[in-house]
């Protein structure tokens, strides 16, 4: 994903002179699934993901942040080439707070498809340092600043009126087959009972209460997508660096009571289970298995 950005970034950059950019893929505090929306490319599932009507909720988001303002434009505008406005500083997203994410929960029930992490606030900082909260309005090519227009939007209307319309209807499978029961309401998950949060961030041991629910997950965990019913036609992938490795698939559960953490690294190391580490790795197992 960061080697595509930084490619479209180097396009960018033969189209406007000087420009700079910086790439984020779960990289930094930067609101990926909200941006993502605003964007139109799916709805927030009640999972809290960001889900696709061509390619359901497997995939993967990244951003490009660039020091060049470009207004957004449709489909039908966008092999015209888009209005470029040279010179504007870097705009990021602002974590919310956890108030913040209360206050918004709290008028959830009444609008489903208001998805509960907002980013209407942004902050502006230089392309090596996205940190310093400024609180300013999302820059409008020239429009009204609260609000960014497009040909064919409505009187008053914005870019993000348009939001591709929440597909979910009344279906609850992935509230329904959580076996820790961390989605607490449509869009609301509750992070302390996670099985993903809880094997990959969470860095004290993992309560009883879910170790016999976890079903020998030690990394992450995918049944909230596994269940969903936009996942059924979803295109396979053909990416060889997705596949898993040879050495991976052919442990054992003697290997993984023998495994320290040179073979961790060597079977690990360029995976995704290095950001929890061979410590990280070993205490998940001890919440499975009894070592000797």
């Amino acid at each position: 994903m960061k080697a595509k950005l930084k490619e479209l970034l180097r396009f960018i950059q033969q189209e406007i002179t000087p420009c700079q950019g910086r790439v984020f893929v779960d990289s930094a505090p930067v609101l990926e699934r909200a941006w993502a929306r605003r964007a139109r490319l799916g709805w927030i599932g009640k999972n809290g993901m960001l889900i696709s009507p061509e390619y359901g909720s497997f995939l993967f988001i990244g951003i490009l942040l660039i020091d060049a303002e470009i207004c957004p434009g449709d489909s039908s505008e966008a092999s015209q080439g888009a209005t470029i406005h040279p010179g504007r500083e870097v705009r990021a997203v602002e974590l919310l707070t956890e108030s913040e994410h209360r206050e918004l929960q709290s008028g959830a029930d009444s609008d489903e498809q208001q998805h509960p992490l907002q980013a209407d606030r942004v902050f502006q900082g230089k392309p090596d340092s996205v940190t310093e909260l400024q609180g300013q309005p999302i820059s409008s090519c020239g429009a009204d600043q609260h609000h960014l227009k497009q040909p064919g939007d409505s009187e008053g209307g914005t870019m993000f009126s348009r939001d591709i319309p929440d597909r979910c209807g009344t279906c609850t499978r992935c509230m329904d087959a959580c076996p820790t029961k961390a989605i607490i309401a449509p869009r609301m998950v509750d992070a302390r009972r996670c099985i993903s949060y809880l094997t990959i961030e969470h860095q004290g041991k993992i309560d009883p209460q879910f170790r016999g629910k976890m079903e020998n997950r030690v990394f992450g965990c995918d049944i909230c997508q596994d269940v969903c019913p936009w996942n059924r036609k979803a295109p396979q992938h053909d990416e060889p660096r997705f596949r898993p490795s040879t050495s991976l698939l052919q442990l054992t559960k003697e290997d993984w009571y023998a495994l320290d953490e040179i073979r961790f690294n060597e079977i690990f190391g360029d995976s995704a289970l290095s950001r929890t580490g061979f410590d990280g790795i070993r205490k998940n197992l001890s919440s499975l298995i009894s070592f000797p």
